[in-house]
């Protein structure tokens, strides 16, 4: 719709909104909601008497600039707040005595800049906890002082990437598995003391890869096989002791080359061939993975080997 086809409709809605206030004034009251409804600017021409309360809320919920014909006395909390909801720049213009809690979060939502016209009583842990809800970088503005851990979590629920303003005390292992969770965070950032073997169970059902970061002491046989079975490749992150038959051929059907990381007494046909038998992670790339196998296979089954990689085309 262009400016004139905008601008024709008003003045027709302003035509039949005076021309039926003055031919039924009985139900003046009624068009007067009714007409600014659908929009507020006709404010402007409705008589005072029928200013009401209510008629001026509905105005600036259809138009925000429809505030300029609101009388002083109807300039109450509620229109101030659909008000600075359509534009939170206009809390600059809020008389302090009408600023309220949810008022106050409102414009900041809106517009951020508009916290330095918020008093300091409503600044509150509860405020900014809604304000990192809505934007989690705003931590950094958060006084330390009112950083919860409650509060921090929901910001880095909000943006992952914000660590560096949560306080060190705060840092837990409930605050890394969010970030880890929403890729905020390389396992390896984790402080050793706060990787138990929940989180590294966690971290490693999310990548296999991750195996890498996890202590020795937990890195156990269940957990092995969870970390190649998503990621063939961290087959060289598992402990000798626990690399059995089963553990590498699962790794190997997930990964080909990772039977480079695969004991050479548990080289046998049957893990060979599954090693070459891989379909590629891409689509096309199933004869480089196939020949990249090929190379960690004995000697004694080259042959056999390079047979099924012929049945393959590789």
């Amino acid at each position: 719709m262009n400016f004139k086809k905008k601008e024709d409709d008003y003045y027709r809605l302003l035509y039949h909104f005076l021309k039926d206030i003055n031919n039924h004034p009985d139900k003046a009251a009624q068009f007067c909601l009714e007409t600014v409804k659908r929009n507020g600017l006709i404010l402007e021409f409705v008589p005072e008497e029928l200013k009401t309360e209510e008629v001026c809320l509905e105005a600036v919920k259809n138009k925000v600039d429809a505030l300029e014909y609101v009388p002083e006395a109807f300039k109450t909390a509620d229109v101030w707040f659909e008000v600075v909801k359509k534009n939170g720049y206009m809390f600059k213009d809020v008389p302090e005595t009408l600023k309220t809690a949810e008022l106050c979060l409102e414009a900041v939502k809106n517009n951020f800049s508009m916290l330095e016209y918020v008093p300091e009583a409503f600044k509150t842990t509860e405020f900014w906890f809604e304000v990192v809800k809505n934007d989690g970088e705003r931590l950094k503005d958060v006084p330390e002082t009112l950083k919860t851990l409650e509060l921090c979590l929901e910001a880095l629920k909000n943006n992952a990437f914000i660590l560096q303003y949560v306080p060190e005390t705060l840092r837990t292992a409930e605050m890394y598995l969010e970030l880890l969770i929403n890729g905020g965070c390389n396992f390896g950032y984790v402080p050793e003391t706060l990787r138990t073997a929940e989180l590294c169970t966690v971290v490693v059902i999310l990548n296999g890869w991750a195996l890498q970061y996890v202590p020795e002491p937990l890195k156990t046989a269940e957990l092995c096989i969870i970390a190649v079975k998503q990621d063939g490749r961290a087959l060289q992150y598992v402990p000798e002791p626990i690399k059995t038959a089963e553990l590498c051929t699962v790794a190997v059907k997930n990964y080909g080359p990772a039977l480079e990381f695969v004991p050479e007494e548990l080289k046998t046909e049957e893990v060979c061939l599954e090693a070459v038998n891989l379909n590629g992670y891409e689509y096309g790339f199933e004869s480089w993975y196939r020949s990249k196998a090929l190379e960690y296979v004995p000697k004694a089954l080259k042959e056999v080997a390079k047979k099924k990689l012929r049945m393959f085309g590789g």
